[in-house]
């Protein structure tokens, strides 16, 4: 007895059609979403590793491995250095002239530069007590032209811009270099914030610090800084 064949139905072209474009709608939906948290999750971990920069150095100077320390902040890269204490004591006795003039390294203007010798650099140093990052190139780093002014409005670090902040454990070393000073009331303090934004500038986080090695990391949302 011949059993009866079974028909197999499968799916026509139409409905092949209308599951593609479904599939399509609800991709097109969660797309936007989805970069949005993508770019939002990228500007914060580079947040987060700038910051990490810079409360390392600071623990460093603070647990006495270092007398003096340094970060510097490029448009495409972060990195510390230090000095260990004995060559910071000399450093601090030391008297030598610029300019044609003599000075020595209570000079607040010359205290942090490029011509510091360091015991440890960031950039070539494979000790763990230095640090150095790259920054993506889908990530601006910029600095407010003051505390709490609209991020969008900061001025972003250029190919050229080094931005250089050195401080000892007490804080009394505490200068920036030439970019990293800004005259107010008459004073001249130390640039004291970084931000990190992504290259569409839909997202903004602020890393502040202080002499004394507080940081504080924080996002900027509908108008207004908060703590993270």
């Amino acid at each position: 007895m011949r059993m009866q064949e079974k028909k197999v139905k499968g799916f026509s072209l139409l409905e092949l059609l209308v599951v593609v474009v479904i599939i399509g709608a609800l991709a097109g939906v969660g797309f936007q979403p989805f970069q949005k948290w993508r770019k939002d999750r990228l500007v914060r971990t580079q947040a987060l590793q700038v910051s990490s920069v810079i409360q390392d150095i600071y623990s460093q100077v603070q647990r006495g491995h270092y007398g003096f320390v340094q970060f510097v902040v490029e448009n495409d890269k972060i990195y510390s250095n230090g000095m260990k204490m004995d060559n910071f004591t000399e450093l601090v006795r030391k008297r030598y002239t610029e300019d044609g003039a003599e000075t020595n390294f209570y000079n607040s203007e010359t205290r942090c530069s490029d011509e510091l010798i360091w015991d440890d650099e960031g950039e070539t140093s494979n000790k763990l007590t230095v640090n150095s990052i790259e920054i993506s190139d889908k990530i601006k780093l910029s600095y407010p032209t003051s505390s709490g002014d609209d991020p969008s409005i900061s001025t972003q670090f250029s190919s050229t811009d080094v931005g250089m902040v050195c401080f000892s454990k007490d804080g009394s070393y505490y200068s920036g270099n030439t970019l990293m000073r800004v005259s107010s009331g008459g004073d001249t303090n130390v640039r004291d914030e970084i931000i990190v934004s992504d290259e569409d500038g839909d997202n903004y986080f602020s890393i502040k610090w202080s002499r004394f090695g507080n940081i504080m990391l924080s996002k900027w949302t509908n108008g207004a800084w908060y703590i993270q």
